[in-house]
């Protein structure tokens, strides 16, 4: 194996790693509003984020980190 078989590889090799990530990235977006949605028809429990650097001015479902709606302006 020469020197460009090697980097031919690990450069392959990362091209799969990032389409692997991709993948899995969008299979834990799915799962997390699925599992949004069935928090929200039991009833979210809102709190202020305990995460550093959380700088939202929302309180977000300490369960599945949904942002807790805006009350409704009146007309």
């Amino acid at each position: 194996m020469t020197h460009q078989d090697v980097i031919d590889a690990l450069e392959q090799l990362g091209r799969k790693r990032s389409a692997a990530y991709r993948e899995e990235e969008a299979r834990i977006a799915v799962e997390r509003t699925r599992l949004q949605a069935e928090c929200a028809r039991i009833g979210h429990f809102f709190a202020k984020s305990r995460w550093p650097g959380d700088l939202r001015a929302v309180r977000i479902c300490v369960f599945c980190c949904a942002d807790e709606p805006s009350p409704a302006k009146p007309d």
